[in-house]
Parts: structure tokens; C-alpha cells; sequence
């Protein structure tokens, strides 16, 4: 008689047979330690914020996933990742109003324990923007989570908001997930702990900032940069003596040239017809009065027309030389020996100008000084014979010493930029006369500061600009 199967050979034999395994319901706890083992796989703080806000709606389903980061001010929270955009904008409303939710519950002490909050709940000290920003949102139910530090101290929380109110089994696996990530968070962080390193890194800190605070109260001379100009010292400026338009100009620039040289050839058609016809007025004039003076013995009539002919000449010999003069003025000639300064004869040939209006200057090449352009932001007060340093553009490895002449006393714009700026006329002082013309940059000095105060003048202007301090 065979003996008969004993419970522990009777699912083997099953199995022998090909029957099924009894199935049982373990997907949920596979999946959330699946989802733990790819937490601990990644990298980076931004992999790990980034699979909070959207790898956690996998097990527990969430509309908005916001995570929060507690500033050094404890009450102050900040939120540093968002589910449905790549980038915070923190001027979003309602980021804007979930940051000061949580910074009234931090106060309260609502935040140290996860719990569910309605955003439409109004609190006693929510404004009527931040209510309004709150109870527009869609998703309504949240259910914050807090992420302790090493120490216990809350320093960050996650919070998942929806349409419905989370059950209690979806709460119990936020908390699950919270801790997880929390955890990893602090490995990737690499915050320090308290001790020894903590007390060291104070010390260090406390060092540095006392020597920070001597070295700025080191005194050296302040000093600025500012761009500048080699321009001619005394310059004769050549003017339009008419109106008219320019033919040619008969030198060209940076030419040399002397005293009483053709510069400039105004159109002159006019002005030749008009001394022309001048002269042939005179001619008239002067047989009329010739042949009056023969006839006024004989004649009483001529004698009558002869002081009118003579007023006739006399007229017609003035406008012979003012036509001769403005013939005379159609050609410019140099003043004295020097240099040719303007820019480009296409700028000048067969345009129009006015009585006055500026077409060139004539200076001494070796009699220079620097223009200096400082801007108002960088303001000095510059004594004259106050030292300046000028670095040419075409000269990178050598510079002129130079001192301050004078100072304009307002500012105005300078050509080409929204900046105005002081102008400030140097002169050399080693002797060295640089081409007139050249372009650089020139370092002022003015009287001694503290080495705080030069380093941090443009960043406290800026700051005073910005805060209207």
C-alpha cells in the first residue's frame, strides 16, 4: 500500500505538473523599492530635485509637486524646484503665495510634522493677494511633508498638492518617499556635521573677515580710468568765411603746411560773375562821368547830371570791391606754419556751410595736451598738478606721465554715449609729444581712501542707484 503525500511534497508535485504559482499582490512594494534604488543612483542635487517633482507621482499620484528650502532667516522659505516648469519663476503669484503660506505656518509651528493643508483655508495673517493667488489654484489639497537636517531641525519639505484629499495609506508612503530623498539629499549635499570642522570653519571665517576689514582700512590713492584724447594745445580754428559750398579741399589731413597756403577753394562761379560784371559797372560809370565833366562848360544840363554820375561811379567802384573781396574770401589760406587737423575730405567736398561753421584747425604737432573724459559716476576731485598716468591704444607697453591743467566745472554727454562726463585737460611732463589724434585711456589720482572705499565705490553707488538710498 503506497503512502500517500505529505504537505510538503504536494507543491512539488504541482509544480512537477505545470500547475501556476498562487499569485500574490507584492507590485506596490517592488515598485516603491525599484523607485528607492534609482534615487540612490543619482548624481546630482538637480537629478534628485528633478525626480522628486516628477518621479513620485508614479506611486502616488500628484497634480503639483513643489519642494521647499528654508532660508537662513527661519522663517523664510524658498521654493527651489517645481513639477511643471524646468525653471522657479519666483515672481509666480502663486509661488510667491505658497513661499508666504509656509513661511506663516513655519511661524506657527505647523511645519515640523507632515499633515494635510487646504489652500483655501484663509489664516489670520494671510493678506488678501496671497488668499486670492491661493484660491485660484486648481489643486487645493496638499499634504506637506518635512524633510528634517542632521541636526532635527526642519530645513526642507515637499509639497504635493491635488484636487482630492490624500488616504491615509498615500500618506504613509509621502513619508516613506520624504525620507528617501531626504536622505540622499544630505549624501549628495555633503553639508558638514556638527563638531570640530563646524567649529573650525567658523574660525576661519571669523579670520578672514578680520583680515578683510584691515586690509580695507589700508590707505591708498584713489584713483579712476577714464578715456582720453591727444588734442592740439592752441589750435586756429578754420571757419566758413561765406556761404557757400566747398569745391576742394586743397590739402589733405594731418598735412603740413604754411603761412598763407590755399586750405580750402570754395565754389567761386558767383562770385567771379559778380566781380566782372562789377567792373564793367565801373567802366560805364566812370565814361558817363567822363563825358558829363567834358559837356558841363557848354552845357547847363550836363553840369545838372554830373554829381549824379559821380555818386554813380563812386557806388559802382564800392561794389567792385566787395566783389573782389568775396572772390577773395572763396579761397582760405593757413594762418601760420603747422599741421592740417580734420577727418576726411568726402566729408567737406560739394557740401553747403554756413558763415562760421568750423572746417578744419591748424596747430603745432609737437604742442599737445590730453583730453580726459571722466565720468561723473567716477568722479574725482582733481586739483591742478594732480598726477596722471595715460596709456595709449597703439602704445600697449609704455605710457606718459602727465598733470592736471584743469577742470570743467559741469558735465555734459559725451558724443555717442548716455553717460555724461567731466572734461579734464592734461599736459605732458616728460617731454614726450604723442601724435595728435591718438586715443587711450588715462588714470587719475586723487587723495587717499581707505582700500575698502575704492574697491567697493562703484558696487555702493549701483546699490544707492537701485535702493534710492
Amino acid at each position: 500500500m503506497s503512502a500517500r503525500p505529505g504537505p510538503a511534497t504536494a507543491p512539488a508535485a504541482r509544480l512537477v505538473a505545470g500547475s501556476e504559482p498562487t499569485p500574490t499582490n507584492h507590485g506596490p512594494a517592488l515598485r516603491l523599492l525599484q523607485h528607492e534604488a534609482d534615487v540612490r543612483r543619482l548624481g546630482t542635487e538637480d537629478a534628485l530635485l528633478h525626480q522628486l517633482c516628477n518621479g513620485s507621482s508614479e506611486l502616488v499620484r500628484s497634480d503639483v509637486v513643489l519642494v521647499f528650502r528654508r532660508r537662513h532667516n527661519r522663517h523664510a522659505w524658498v521654493c527651489v524646484a517645481h513639477s511643471a516648469v524646468p525653471e522657479v519663476d519666483r515672481e509666480a503669484s502663486l509661488v510667491r503665495a505658497l513661499e508666504a503660506r509656509l513661511g506663516e505656518l513655519n511661524a506657527s509651528g505647523n511645519l515640523a510634522t507632515a499633515g494635510p493643508h487646504l489652500l483655501h483655508a484663509r489664516l489670520a495673517a494671510t493678506d488678501d493677494e496671497t488668499h486670492d493667488a491661493l484660491a485660484a489654484c486648481s489643486a487645493p489639497h496638499g499634504h506637506w511633508v518635512p524633510m528634517p537636517d542632521h541636526d532635527g531641525s526642519i530645513g526642507a519639505g515637499v509639497l504635493y498638492l491635488r484636487h482630492q484629499p490624500y488616504i491615509p495609506a498615500e500618506v504613509v508612503l509621502l513619508q516613506r518617499l520624504a525620507d528617501t530623498y531626504g536622505h540622499a539629499w544630505h549624501a549628495l549635499a555633503g553639508r558638514p556635521r556638527l563638531g570640530l570642522a563646524r567649529r573650525r570653519s567658523v574660525q576661519m571665517s571669523v579670520a578672514a573677515l578680520l583680515a578683510a576689514t584691515v586690509a580695507g582700512l589700508v590707505p591708498v590713492q584713489r584713483h579712476v580710468m577714464a578715456p582720453m584724447e591727444v588734442a592740439p594745445r592752441n589750435p586756429v580754428l578754420i571757419t566758413a568765411p561765406l556761404n557757400g559750398a566747398v569745391r576742394t579741399m586743397l590739402v589733405a589731413p594731418n598735412q603740413v603746411v604754411k603761412a598763407g597756403q590755399p586750405l580750402v577753394q570754395f565754389e567761386d562761379l558767383q562770385a567771379r560773375n559778380e566781380a566782372t560784371l562789377s567792373q564793367q559797372r565801373v567802366a560805364v560809370a566812370e565814361a558817363r562821368h567822363a563825358t558829363l565833366g567834358a559837356l558841363a562848360f557848354t552845357e547847363p544840363n550836363a553840369r545838372q547830371e554830373l554829381a549824379s554820375a559821380y555818386a554813380e561811379l563812386k557806388l559802382a567802384r564800392l561794389t567792385l570791391r566787395y566783389a573782389e573781396d568775396m572772390l577773395a574770401r572763396s579761397v582760405v589760406r593757413a594762418p601760420l606754419d603747422g599741421v592740417a587737423l580734420y577727418a576726411d575730405r568726402r566729408d567737406w567736398e560739394g557740401r553747403a556751410v554756413q558763415v562760421g561753421e568750423e572746417l578744419l584747425q591748424v596747430a603745432q604737432p609737437l604742442d599737445v595736451r590730453y583730453r580726459v573724459e571722466m565720468s561723473i559716476n567716477d568722479a574725482l576731485v582733481l586739483r591742478p598738478g594732480a598726477a596722471v598716468s595715460v596709456y595709449l591704444d597703439n602704445a600697449p607697453l609704455g605710457g606718459y606721465r602727465a598733470r592736471v591743467l584743469s577742470m570743467a566745472y559741469t558735465p555734459k554727454q559725451r558724443p555717442g554715449s548716455a553717460e555724461s562726463s567731466y572734461t579734464v585737460w592734461a599736459e605732458p611732463v616728460d617731454g614726450q609729444a604723442p601724435r595728435i589724434g591718438g586715443r587711450g585711456t588715462a588714470r587719475l589720482y586723487g587723495d587717499e581712501v581707505p582700500l575698502a572705499l575704492q574697491l567697493l565705490h562703484r558696487p555702493w553707488s549701483a546699490l544707492r542707484q537701485t535702493l534710492g538710498l
